[in-house]
């Protein structure tokens, strides 16, 4: 029969000690006067500090440091914000943008492309506001709006043929009619693209009008090829079954 020791050695003793400590994290304010109890409070979304703080760890590995030159679109675009409703922007933010950017907010849990995902829509809010304060300018919003609208494809591969295979040639170093390309990017990514260009690359935004650009997007969106799937593109709603899931 194994019979149990009745008295402790130094070291479980010890060991129970640690355990009793480590028992009461959590259990009550500390006290005024302890180094925990002196450090601040992070700095929130509504200060230039923890907007800058936000923005490099969740953001500038795809927008950039400063907002530009990232893989991604750029946002340091005084255009882009002169353009974009905050609606539109804080819904993108909220839920992302399929597989192309994931979502931040807690309603995007339970979504296949989830980041942070702890952000209320107030919180977004605020990132916005001040994202907005940061990077736009006065002036006039882009003629051709921010949501996409598809036009004539026949039309628009004469607009394209006029206007762009200058530099966009479909045997050109700049080639927007590769497959790879459109295969992973949406409509909306197309009308960007050509509405405000990439002015941290020396892309200028396009003088063309709404309608010429509606059909160059229509005219690019079919080349997309047969086997890309563009409805993995866009943010998919998060399961009802999830946690913090919204119907």
């Amino acid at each position: 029969m194994i019979r149990l020791a009745t008295t402790a050695s130094p070291a479980s003793l010890l060991g129970l000690a640690l355990l009793a400590t480590l028992a009461g994290c959590g259990r009550g304010p500390l006290p005024p006067g302890s180094v925990e109890a002196a450090m601040p409070a992070a700095p929130g979304l509504d200060s230039p500090e923890g907007l800058s703080a936000f923005w490099a760890q969740s953001c500038a590995g795809c927008h950039g440091a400063d907002g530009t030159l990232g893989a991604a679109r750029p946002l340091n675009d005084p255009l882009w914000w002169r353009t974009m409703p905050d609606a539109q922007v804080i819904e993108a933010t909220a839920v992302g943008l399929g597989r192309l950017m994931p979502g931040f907010s807690k309603r995007a849990k339970g979504g296949p492309y989830v980041a942070y995902a702890d952000l209320d829509d107030a919180d977004i809010a605020v990132l916005v506001k001040g994202l907005r304060a940061r990077w736009e300018t006065p002036g006039a919003p882009a003629p051709a709006g921010s949501t996409v609208r598809l036009g004539d494809p026949s039309r628009g591969e004469q607009v394209f043929a006029a206007n762009c295979a200058a530099c966009h040639a479909a045997d050109g170093r700049e080639s927007v009619s590769d497959p790879l390309f459109l295969a992973n990017i949406t409509d909306q990514g197309l009308w960007s693209a050509v509405v405000f260009g990439r002015p941290d690359l020396g892309k200028p935004a396009s003088d063309l009008s709404p309608d010429s650009i509606a059909d160059v997007v229509a005219h690019l969106a079919a080349r997309r090829p047969s086997w890309a799937s563009p409805a993995a593109l866009e943010p998919a709603p998060p399961s009802p079954a999830s946690p913090g899931a919204t119907p």
